[in-house]
């Protein structure tokens, strides 16, 4: 009787089938959208350096133009708006047939002023996480030999080109909501809220395929989760903005004429204040948020299926690898 009643729970329902069903189509289409994504940057770099190599062919320093032009790919965000914006377009055919496609700027509730500041304010203190990860990763590696400054650098840079500064502040933020907060959440969202955000942030952290910034971008996709679920996408696109574009590019700018330890007063101080407010904030509404989540997690068992997928489980793999290429010795 015992085996009985094991194999019976072991049996997966109908619904449960479909979440599997439903996971692994969502994550083959993101990666097909990385795929297009790299095939595309790298095409502008072997078109760049073949144009190079045609118009320089005899010259002294070809070499050293080729090695330039492939810096100026690397500082470029031309070639990846294009090939972003043909990723994008190919999921949209990719789910077409899928009625949470027609769903994604959907708009739930009205945001309230207090609502966007309680918002804003938790968004921006996860900054801090980003840094804590930052010295303590680097501090932790440091101790067995080893260096994660490549990737917490690549995670800081600013643009230094226009191309790349429209990617990084605009574009990038619009595109990654609407694939982990629109086709990802949204084509989860029936198998439970809770369930729903948490893949798609841990998706959206595992896609950077850097170990620190991916920490960062698993609690941001979480609190990005909640607005794209309980207000709008649009919501959540305006936040990502906001943090890439204003305390991004424009913080780099504003600020970059400054000494370092002003530089470093005023970044301790704005982000150290977001955090503290949050603090405050969850402290007040802790009820709400724990009546949210009892009201939302799910009881049947979706996230065991979704996060044990096969294709859920490569896609992690995969990119944990990428952020690990980043650790280098000493």
């Amino acid at each position: 009787m015992n085996k009985i009643l094991k194999i019976k729970r072991q049996l997966k329902t109908p619904d449960q089938l479909e979440a599997k069903k439903q996971v692994n189509k969502i994550i083959i289409g993101i990666l097909l959208f990385e795929l297009i994504m790299t095939a595309g940057v790298l095409l502008d770099a072997i078109i760049q350096i073949i144009r190079v190599a045609v118009v320089s062919m005899n010259h002294p320093d070809l070499e050293q133009q080729v090695d330039a032009a492939l810096m100026e790919c690397l500082n470029s965000g031309r070639a990846t708006i294009i090939s972003l914006t043909a990723g994008i377009i190919f999921l949209f055919f990719f789910f077409r047939k899928q009625d949470f496609s027609k769903k994604l700027f959907d708009k739930k509730q009205p945001m309230k002023a207090s609502a966007f500041f309680f918002i804003l304010t938790l968004f921006m203190s996860t900054q801090l996480v980003f840094l804590a990860a930052s010295v303590g990763g680097e501090s932790l590696f440091n101790m067995f030999g080893y260096s994660i400054m490549a990737e917490i650098e690549s995670a800081t840079n600013t643009s230094t080109v226009f191309s790349m500064f429209l990617y990084a502040s605009f574009i990038g933020p619009i595109a990654e909501e609407l694939v982990f907060r629109g086709f990802v959440m949204r084509g989860l969202a029936r198998f439970g809220k809770i369930t729903a955000i948490l893949c798609s942030a841990l998706l959206f952290g595992a896609f950077h395929g850097n170990l620190i910034q991916g920490v960062f971008a698993v609690t941001a996709g979480m609190v990005l989760g909640y607005v794209a679920m309980e207000y709008s996408i649009l919501w959540a696109i305006a936040i990502h903005v906001i943090n890439n574009f204003i305390f991004g590019d424009l913080w780099a700018y504003v600020t970059g004429g400054f000494n370092e330890t002003l530089q470093l007063i005023l970044f301790y101080g704005v982000y150290s204040s977001f955090f503290v407010g949050a603090v405050i904030l969850l402290v007040l509404k802790r009820k709400e948020i724990r009546n949210y989540w009892n009201n939302n997690k799910n009881e049947n068992g979706y996230y065991k299926i979704i996060f044990t997928s096969l294709w859920f489980i490569l896609f992690m793999i995969l990119h944990l690898a990428l952020g690990i290429s980043g650790i280098h010795k000493l």
